[in-house]
């Protein structure tokens, strides 16, 4: 540092610090906050150079928000956001600069505010395929139908008259198909011709076969058709009517539970 200006500095500085402290020397405050220490003085007095003259050292340049607020006169941390604050004499104050590069930093416990979000998922997996009964004439198992529901829908049974195909069937009904057995697919009316023989005349009579409507055709709830029973009757008793459930099982389903 040039010699005049020291000697300047040590014949003015003195007297009460002013909010400029400074200006009582005749030097301006320093404004910049990137603006260093030059000079210290005997009494500890800062200075640093703007626009090529000295000026005095303040809060702007000792603390990160000394433009806001006063510097801290001790490094004691007592709250924390982007800047470490301190309170003296009931008011904030920004903690100065020389406490990190001193080591003498000292943090109480740090005020702040914590929000806690919870998130909770919850995570539904999709119902299985058997997640559902089945519902009246539907299937329910069988070879040719693993993926159908196991059960029923309240007021059915599950008929395993074939083990191809099992069947979901009203309960007024259970009396009725458990009376059959899974060789009675159709029923049918043979006819006979029948021959007497008298001792002294030879009569030859022929009966005329009797056709009862459905007698060739599938009783009810049975197979009446499908590639799986090639051999049944593609008609039904009466009151019922063939229904196609797939290219497998064409069935014989009452008139009254038509879909």
């Amino acid at each position: 540092m040039n010699f005049k200006y020291t000697s300047l500095f040590f014949c003015l500085i003195g007297g009460a610090l002013s909010e400029c402290w400074s200006e009582a020397s005749g030097y301006s405050c320093c404004k910049l906050k990137t603006t260093t220490v030059e000079f210290t003085d005997s009494k500890g007095n800062k200075y640093g150079i703007e626009n090529g003259h000295f000026c005095g050292i303040n809060d702007i340049q000792l603390c990160s928000n000394g433009d806001e607020y006063k510097c801290c006169k001790k490094c004691n941390v007592v709250y924390r956001d982007d800047y470490d604050w301190g309170v003296e004499n009931n008011d904030w104050c920004s903690i100065p600069h020389s406490c990190y590069d001193d080591g003498i930093l000292t943090r109480r416990p740090i005020s702040t505010t914590t929000t806690t979000t919870t998130t909770t998922t919850t995570t539904t997996a999709p119902p299985s395929p058997k997640s559902t009964c089945g519902s009246s004439y539907s299937m329910c198992g069988g070879n040719l139908y693993p993926d159908a529901p196991d059960c029923c829908e309240e007021g059915n049974f599950c008929w395993k008259t074939h083990p191809d195909y099992y069947q979901c069937i009203p309960n007024y009904l259970k009396e009725m198909v458990d009376s059959y057995t899974t060789s009675q697919y159709f029923t049918s009316t043979k006819t006979k011709t029948k021959t007497s023989t008298i001792t002294t005349t030879t009569t030859t009579t022929t009966t005329t076969p009797v056709i009862t409507p459905g007698a060739y055709c599938s009783r009810g709830y049975y197979p009446c058709g499908g590639s799986n029973n090639p051999d049944a009757k593609g008609c039904c008793e009466p009151g019922f009517y063939c229904y196609q459930h797939d290219q497998y099982y064409h069935q014989c389903i009452p008139y009254d539970d038509e879909e």
